[in-house]
Parts: C-alpha cells; structure tokens; sequence
C-alpha cells in the first residue's frame, strides 16, 4: 500500500476519512495532521506558539521554513514498515517541493484523495463544528447532533476562533483555490490524484477510498 495524502477545502471531511483509515488500517499507519499540530503549538503562550496564532487565527498558511521543519519531525517519528497517512499537505506549490523532494528521498511512493464539496456545504459544515480544548478531538453537529461536552473526557466543547469569522473562512477558501488547487492539478497530471465526491454520506466515501487501496 502507498503513502495516502487526503486534501480538499476547508471541512471537505478530510480529518474524518483519516480518522476512518486509521481504524481500518490500525498500527500499519502513522497519522499527521498539520492542523491540529498547528493549533497545539498556537495554545501555547510562548515564542512559538505566539508566532503560529498571528497565521491560523487569521486563516492563513505558516511559512515553508516552519512547515519543512515541522516535516523532518514526521519523517523522523516514522516506524520503520508503516505507511504515512497526511491530512491536509501540502498547501501550495513551495510545500510541494518540500513533501515530494523528501517523499522521494526516502524513496516513498504516494496517492492523493481529493475530496470535493462545493463552498455552501463546506461553510454548513464549519459553522457546525466544535473541539474538545483538552483532548482535541473534533466534533460537528451534522455527524454528533446536539453534542455540548466531549465524551471522551467530558470536558465542554469550544468553537475554532477562525470558524466564527466569515473573513477568515473566506480566506481559507482563497487560499485553497490560489495555491492548493493548483497543486491538486498538478498531481492529478502526474497520475498521482484520485478525485472523491466529498458530499457522499461518510461510509460511502470511506468505501470509495478503500476501493483505490
């Protein structure tokens, strides 16, 4: 099986398929998903952390330097025989020279899931969701129902800053179509690319994807 990278705009489900291939696939898979190493280290009151708020808070993409920094790690916490599944990277064209010059470094082969969902039911889905500030996990209404404390350590649930703003979301979406759109483009070209109807119930989508591995 090779390396699974799932993309797609902002709430496209990508953290929830991850989530599904990561129970299917068990210990034969290391998960990374930037996002949420990014809002670990923006909860934190220091250089770091403060330096990574001043870029999610606004719905924006981290420098490359920082992102290839954050890279190294991944590939030095990988076990030996595992496969790496990737939620949400790369975000542009720079960030595509970093993953594919080090996925072939280490000689690794790759396939991209490109969930697709139109903005209205992207905005739908992000104005539903929440997280547990404790263990991080994220719920969302459309899945959950009415769901006000996490249940895995009942600690209340609390909505993404950058999920209340139209502004930052709409700049996610931008962001998207500048500059992660066009590499989903250029992996499609490269035989690399799978697109997903995102809009599919969950279980059908997941189904999907497994019948690509």
């Amino acid at each position: 099986m090779k390396d699974i990278i799932i993309a797609g705009i902002a709430w496209s489900g990508k953290g929830t398929q991850a989530r599904a291939l990561e129970e299917k696939f068990g210990d034969q898979v290391q998960y990374f998903e930037p996002g949420a190493v990014l809002r670990a280290l923006s909860s934190n009151d220091n250089i770091v952390g403060n330096y990574a708020k001043t870029y999610t808070s606004n719905g924006l993409l981290l420098p490359d330097a920082f992102m290839g920094s954050v890279l190294s790690l991944v590939f030095a916490s990988l076990h030996q025989g595992n496969r790496l599944l990737v939620d949400g990277f790369p975000r542009m064209h720079s960030q595509k020279k970093i993953f594919d010059d080090a996925m072939s470094a280490w000689g690794r082969e790759f396939v991209v899931f490109h969930l697709v969902i139109d903005e209205d039911e992207a905005v739908s889905r992000l104005q539903r969701r929440m997280f547990c500030p404790s263990c991080g996990t994220t719920y969302n209404e459309l899945l959950h129902g009415e769901i006000k404390y996490c249940p895995q350590d009942s600690t209340l649930l609390k909505r993404r800053t950058d999920d209340m703003s139209m502004e930052a979301i709409q700049a996610r979406f931008d962001a998207f179509y500048k500059e992660t759109k066009p590499i989903l483009d250029e992996y499609k070209t490269e035989g690399r690319l799978i697109e997903i109807n995102g809009q599919q119930p969950v279980e059908a989508v997941t189904l999907e994807i497994l019948s690509h591995l």
